[in-house]
């Protein structure tokens, strides 16, 4: 029986219906009526060399199973037991196999043993084994063949299980589809096997589930499975006593991942204090991974070129897209993550990326014609999987700008990474009237539901997922992450079939602003007066101070000329200096940032935000701003010459962002910067910050 006749006993077995067509099936697997017969007439051979002719039976065209028996599942573990007599392997297959075994196994392997496993002649044998030495050898691992003893790769215990766990990754893509029992595949079936995955896959799951909550971090669904999977393959090999090697030293990078490994580890009952080598070494596969990161802990100055390349798109497009904080935060963490991976050398794959550039080719010229302000910063050319990455956030912001509307609530569930979700979600928007509630990857849905004293509210009307759900107890369908017609309509069915309570969509999640009294002042910063109506900026269900209330007229600098940018930037600290707010060092290391980096600091026409790290000299929060009666050059091709000038000295709380992101919303304005430009005191221009961040507060309640 060859994997394709294995495939159709198994959809006859496990589909709902009871009888087929010759007709449906040769739809179904694409294949002449012909081939389906010959499919037939095999399996009813096989069932009849088991006794089992009853089972399936076919009539003048019509083919009819009976389930009245537990036969099913019997006869497919039977079709499909480990020593292949039923199943013809494929070449691929038989050369998964040898190589599988041959890492699992730390002795030799003999062609005896070899052949007993696949049932195949010795000459067919000896070619499959060239082909795996010649694979061995391409990825730098040695084998030695010993004609009395047998074949066998030279290891170490790391290179061994890196050699398992690219084998497997190789033959099973997605991974996840590798722990659902229900995915046929040969070479899956004998890593579920051989791994015991079904003792070993329910406790690592839970523990990078829990690991995730307990350190704050998030993977995409493929980091997570890949996770779970080495995490299995350290298990496998530990409980067989084969554990990482002494002289393992890891990478020197991944020592922020030593306490989530220790933890995981120790959540699977491993000891890894007789081994230090094992955490080391779980480490190292947990900081290949893109960890989602909040904003807080991203370097300021991606923050920044962000924000440049946005104000770039907005007048593009001519959609206030540099105004969604929901865009700033995601695209800011994906593009240090990027730099992230490419110092590690590694890239990723968009699994969309030619739809993507087919289907909104006219954006994708947008981003192309305007990476080079991300490029010029970061000193990386990107390519087209990671500019589709990109436009996907950037696609999403713009359909979310076009609406504001009462929905029903749905979940968006995606496995392609948290750009293609955000955007699967404002397509979903687009053609319903549906409020996404949640926006999770397949195993952040499980973990929601296991972890209950965590969980979040997922009450909801229906589920889209671009995965098939499994023991998901909520309405769900299965869609494409680009939405078909036939996935629109089936949304569309889905919908009619539940009763949904109206929900107002939570819309664009920035920095809000609230009317009220005003606070009062102390040494320059501003003051909660108890009020419970006073001003704020919302962050999530923080409220923080209005960013006018953080200028005063010691701190707003006019008329000064500035020898060069340099000097500028000197010149807009001053009043930091004095009021001790930074050092001296926090000065020089503005200037240093230009000079390491380039003009990144001028991302709108004019405008100039400086800034360092908040460990070089910032002793608290605050702004400053210069107005130069002489603009300076900092060197930007598009944006020189510049005249206002911004200092900001961050700390570390997250409500500074939200101030920071309004400041450069005021600052992108036009109108809002030739307000600036033609006042003639301090306290004019806080005038015009009051104004503007007082309609930007109505444009956020969907009032503009």
């Amino acid at each position: 029986m060859n994997e394709r006749v294995y495939e159709l006993l198994r959809y006859l077995l496990k589909n709902s219906n009871s009888t087929f067509t010759i007709e449906s099936l040769s739809e179904k697997f694409a294949v002449g009526d012909r081939t389906i017969r010959n499919y037939l007439a095999a399996i009813e051979e096989f069932l009849l060399e088991n006794n089992m002719t009853d089972l399936v039976t076919v009539k003048t065209g019509n083919i009819v199973v009976d389930r009245s028996s537990d036969q099913a599942d019997y006869v497919l573990d039977l079709a499909i037991k480990e020593d292949f007599y039923e199943y013809k392997l494929s070449p691929k297959e038989r050369k998964f196999i040898i190589t599988f075994s041959l890492l699992l196994t730390d002795g030799p392997i003999t062609v005896s043993k070899m052949n007993e496993l696949l049932y195949v002649s010795r000459a067919t044998l000896l070619k499959d084994i060239a082909e795996v030495e010649n694979y061995f050898h391409q990825n730098g691992i040695e084998f030695y063949e010993n004609k009395h003893r047998g074949f066998l790769p030279k290891l170490t215990e790391s290179q061994r299980r890196d050699a398992i766990l690219s084998l497997v990754k190789d033959v099973s893509m997605p991974i996840m589809d590798l722990f659902d029992e229900n995915t046929f595949n040969i070479c899956s079936k004998i890593i579920r096997h051989r791994l015991n995955l079904e003792d070993y896959y329910p406790k690592a799951e839970e523990a990078v589930m829990l690991a995730e909550q307990i350190f704050n971090f998030s993977m995409t669904d493929n980091e997570f499975y890949e996770t779970v999977l080495v995490l299995c393959i350290s298990i496998a090999r530990t409980c067989g006593e084969k554990m990482i090697e002494s002289a393992f030293t890891g990478n020197p990078g991944a020592t922020n991942c030593i306490q989530v490994a220790k933890y995981l580890l120790n959540r699977v009952e491993l000891d890894s204090q007789k081994n230090s080598t094992e955490e080391l070494y779980l480490a190292e596969k947990l900081n290949g991974c893109t960890i989602k990161k909040t904003a807080g802990d991203v370097p300021d100055n991606y923050y920044f070129i962000v924000k440049s390349f946005l104000n770039k798109l907005a007048y593009v497009y001519k959609k206030e897209i540099s105004r969604d904080y929901q865009l700033q935060e995601l695209l800011t963490s994906h593009i240090a993550g990027i730099c992230n991976r490419i110092k590690k050398g590694e890239r990723i794959v968009n699994p969309l990326k030619n739809q993507i550039i087919e289907k909104y080719s006219a954006d994708f010229d947008i981003i192309n014609k305007n990476i080079w302000v991300i490029q010029d910063y970061i000193h990386i050319e990107l390519n087209d999987d990671e500019k589709c990455f990109i436009l996907v956030h950037v696609l999403a912001a713009v359909e979310r700008l076009k609406q504001k509307v009462n929905m029903p609530k749905v979940i968006i569930v995606c496995n392609s990474g948290l750009g293609t979700s955000v955007f699967l979600s404002e397509m979903v928007k687009k053609h319903f009237n549906v409020n996404i509630t949640h926006i999770l990857s397949y195993h952040d849905l499980k973990k929601e539901l296991l972890i209950a004293k965590n969980k979040r509210n997922l009450e909801c009307d229906l589920i889209i997922s671009t995965i098939p759900l499994k023991d998901i107890p909520l309405p769900w369908i299965q869609v494409g992450a680009m939405l078909s017609g036939e996935d629109l309509s089936g949304i569309q069915k889905m919908l009619s079939k539940v009763t949904a309570e109206s929900a107002v969509n939570g819309g664009v999640e920035a920095p809000r602003l609230d009317e009220g009294s005003e606070n009062s002042v102390e040494d320059g910063r501003p003051v909660d007066t108890g009020s419970e109506k006073r001003k704020g900026i919302m962050v999530g269900t923080h409220r923080a101070v209005l960013l006018s209330n953080w200028f005063f007229p010691w701190n707003i600098v006019f008329e000064e000329k500035a020898t060069d940018w340099k000097d500028a930037l000197a010149i807009a600290a001053r009043p930091l200096v004095q009021k001790k707010i930074v050092t001296e060092n926090y000065v020089h290391s503005m200037i240093k940032n230009v000079m390491n980096h380039g003009p990144y600091i001028v991302f709108a026409p004019g405008v100039a935000v400086a800034h360092a790290n908040s460990t070089d000299g910032v002793l608290r929060f605050g702004i400053s701003i210069l107005m130069l009666s002489e603009p300076a050059r900092f060197g930007h091709k598009d944006n020189d010459p510049v005249d206002i000038v911004a200092v900001v000295s961050l700390d570390n709380a997250k409500e500074r962002k939200a101030l920071l992101f309004c400041l450069m919303n005021i600052l992108c304005n036009q109108s809002a910067v030739k307000e600036m430009r033609s006042a003639a005191t301090p306290l004019e221009i806080i005038d015009v910050i009051k104004k503007y961040e007082a309609r930007y507060a109505k444009s956020n309640e969907g009032e503009s």
